[in-house]
């Protein structure tokens, strides 16, 4: 099987540098936010078949589920942004998703961290954006 690679979004990848560079495994990152969600979904099915260890635990239990989707949530977000090129995969990075560069060999998709210029060309993008919205709102001047 062939190997999927995402590299970056913006221009060639780097040469390795043989430093141990991590990479974000994408299979791992929703590996772990299918867990999340299967685990919500035990929580919700113990608490509807009043299965829970406790009263105290029926009555947090639909609290633990919010918090679960609301981290899933803002975890699947995030990742759509680095997908969409919006966001450097160094910020996903985790112990759960880290894969060494010279490791490579699983049919995975690697996100590759961006490079510093990189990240000044986003920035750059951003500011640029920023400019043409705050002159778009700026309010005219009367003519004399």
């Amino acid at each position: 099987m062939t190997e999927l690679t995402v590299i970056d979004c913006a221009q060639p990848p780097p040469p390795p540098n043989g430093e141990g560079t991590q990479l974000v495994s994408l299979s791992a990152e929703l590996s772990m936010l299918e867990d999340a969600l299967t685990a919500a979904a035990n929580i919700a099915e113990f608490l509807a078949m009043k299965s829970l260890p406790s009263d105290e635990a029926a009555t947090q239990a639909p609290v633990a589920i919010s918090a679960v989707l609301v981290v899933v949530t803002a975890r699947m977000t995030h990742l759509r942004r680095v997908l969409s090129c919006e966001a450097d995969p160094r910020e996903l990075l985790a112990t759960h998703n880290s894969v060494p560069e010279n490791d490579l060999g699983d049919p995975d998709v690697h996100l590759r961290p961006w490079t510093a210029a990189q990240r000044v060309v986003h920035l750059r993008r951003l500011l640029t954006k920023a400019e043409a919205e705050a002159k778009r709102e700026e309010p005219t001047q009367p003519s004399p």
